[in-house]
């Protein structure tokens, strides 16, 4: 016998009576839009309206994104040997890869020490094109700012030795060098690295002396060398220095100056 036809108009009509056997509880947890109407319990049918689909797809999304980053590409630290997300390291060209802790290290190392400067790795200098990313905006800035300082053949210190800060030779104006430091501003001849004086500077004339001797002599001036503390010449044309003798090196066919 036929099953009589389903009236459109006809109003749904709700059991309450169990699901049948075959959905069982692992099916229902299974099928979101089941889960989501009524689900049976031994008290009854139980509407579960307290979570949303919004709140659904949400929870849904953050288990993706942890399920993500537990399998993010990672690379092992040369240095602590540690592996980190490949966004928090860089592979140099000597093959080794930083983290980022370690990579900010050496470079501030490099920036509190002149003789750790510049940051090196397998005795190649690092590129801070590869590595600029990672390190942060304050170790760029005094990495870039030490390396005018430490790259800078006469160097000009303020004079104020309370201060002491270095005076880049962009901003000096003459042979005057004003600190930039906010709580100092003390001006220093670029010559002598004393304070700022009036008339010519003893050092320059002292510097003329020995160029004069240097050339009765037959001594070379090198090119390179440079002058960072006052130098003297005493009577009898006998060349005295106390902070220079390691700067001043003469022989019968070379002088340093």
């Amino acid at each position: 016998m036929a099953d009589p036809p389903i009236s459109r108009n006809a109003s749904p009509t709700f059991s309450n009576s169990p699901p049948p056997e075959y959905l069982n509880e692992a099916d229902l947890l299974e099928f979101p839009l089941i889960r989501a109407t009524n689900l049976y319990t031994d008290e009854g049918y139980e509407h579960q309206s307290d979570t949303t689909d919004d709140e659904e797809s949400s929870s849904f999304g953050q288990s993706i994104r942890a399920d993500d980053n537990d399998l993010a590409p990672q690379l092992k630290c040369t240095i602590c040997q540690k592996r980190q997300k490949l966004e928090q390291t860089v592979a140099l060209r000597c093959k080794c890869v930083y983290c980022k802790g370690c990579l900010e290290r050496r470079f501030t190392r490099a920036i509190e020490a002149e003789y750790m400067f510049p940051a090196t790795c397998c005795d190649a200098v690092i590129d801070l094109a590869l590595v600029h990313q990672v390190l942060s905006p304050d170790i760029l800035r005094g990495y870039e700012t030490k390396k005018i300082e430490f790259e800078s053949i006469d160097r000009t210190y303020c004079a104020n030795r309370d201060c002491f800060a270095f005076i880049a030779q962009e901003t000096t104006e003459g042979d005057k060098a004003v600190c930039a430091n906010s709580t100092c501003h003390t001006t220093t001849c670029v010559k002598c690295k004393g304070e700022w004086h009036k008339g010519d500077c003893p050092v320059d004339e002292a510097l003329q002396l020995v160029l004069v001797e240097a050339e009765k002599k037959g001594w070379k001036r090198y090119v390179n060398a440079a002058i960072n503390f006052a130098i003297a010449v005493e009577p009898f044309g006998k060349l005295a220095s106390a902070d220079q003798k390691s700067l001043i090196k003469h022989s019968e066919s070379q002088i340093d100056i």
